[in-house]
């Protein structure tokens, strides 16, 4: 069953958030999570939304069978928690477990028809898929509400800011606040969670920043660990991007060094295997099997330390400078 508009709309009346931090939102909502969404009728809705943008919420769908309005107007919007499992780390503990372990398996049954690594490798799909979905399944049963958004309310209808106040966004020649392409390239790739440089006008910042969208930098923390020369005095209420001189991020070379030490790994795995069967198998096992049995092996242990290694390699890339 749908609930009505009227059943959204109710009091309290809750204030629709500026451009900056609907930005913010839709750009947490990009791979359209599940949402937990409090009405101004205290009602609780599970969903997912296709788009976060200034009519409110857009594209609703869910697993349960009533909904609110759509679009779910900001003035109904008490609060956006989105909800938190652990499927994708169980998901893939659960593959890798499984897949190696069928890699093993499978080598072993397809030893005696000299079959040892078609066997290795259909295992390790086999099982590591299956490991996957059954983790995954699993990690959704332990489930954690991380907070996006808190509306602000308003005693009447009546005080709600007029439309015409709100600063919007336009290109060269149009009326608004004019942001640069590069501006809002860079704002779509700050997360909450990663810790920036910025040079402004005011001096320079190194921490967080809460919201990043077209009118700047706000909800700013400073690092614990930044080096003094980054750390002068409190940051400001926000940053406009007319002020930035220049962000930094940190760049690692984590999918290159997952692809290198999997090929590295990979091929001394292959290497090991052919010499080890034409050694010790008697011709049980031919030598092209072994070296695949060995590639299949390494290589995942190599994805996973090349991954790691080149993750530690930190450095600090520029991603926006002011034109």
């Amino acid at each position: 069953m749908l609930a009505g508009p009227a059943d959204s709309l109710v009091a309290p009346v809750f204030v629709t958030p500026r451009s900056n931090l609907v930005f913010q939102l839709d750009k947490q909502n990009r791979a359209e999570p599940w949402l937990r969404v409090t009405t101004a009728g205290s009602n609780h809705f599970t969903l997912k939304a296709r788009r976060i943008g200034r009519p409110g919420l857009e594209g609703l769908t869910s697993r349960e069978s009533r909904l609110p309005a759509d679009p779910l107007p900001w003035s109904a919007i008490g609060r956006i928690d989105e909800v938190v499992t652990r499927a994708k780390s169980f998901g893939l503990l659960g593959g890798i477990v499984l897949g190696l372990s069928g890699a093993g398996l499978g080598n072993a049954l397809g030893a005696p028809s000299h079959q040892g690594g078609a066997y290795a490798l259909a295992g390790l799909g086999v099982l590591g898929a299956a490991g996957g979905f059954l983790g995954s399944r699993y990690g959704e049963r332990f489930p954690h509400e991380r907070n996006w958004y808190i509306g602000e309310t308003l005693n009447a209808p009546a005080e709600l800011p007029p439309a015409a106040a709100e600063p919007t966004i336009s290109g060269p020649g149009g009326s608004g606040i004019v942001t640069s392409e590069a501006a809002l390239r860079t704002a779509r790739r700050i997360q909450p969670d990663r810790v920036i440089r910025v040079s402004h006008l005011l001096g320079r910042f190194q921490g967080f920043a809460g919201v990043a969208g077209p009118d700047g930098l706000e909800q700013l923390r400073l690092a614990e660990r930044a080096p003094r020369e980054w750390k002068v005095g409190a940051p400001p209420e926000r940053i406009p991007w007319e002020s930035i001189d220049e962000i930094r991020m940190r760049g690692g070379s984590g999918i290159h060094g997952a692809l290198f030490g999997a090929g590295t790994f990979a091929a001394v795995g292959a290497l090991f295997g052919a010499a080890l069967v034409a050694t010790l198998s008697g011709g049980e096992v031919t030598v092209a099997e072994g070296a695949l049995a060995g590639a299949a092996i390494a290589a995942p242990v190599g994805l996973a330390l090349g991954a790691g290694t080149g993750s530690m390699v930190r450095r600090w890339v520029v991603v926006y400078r002011r034109p």
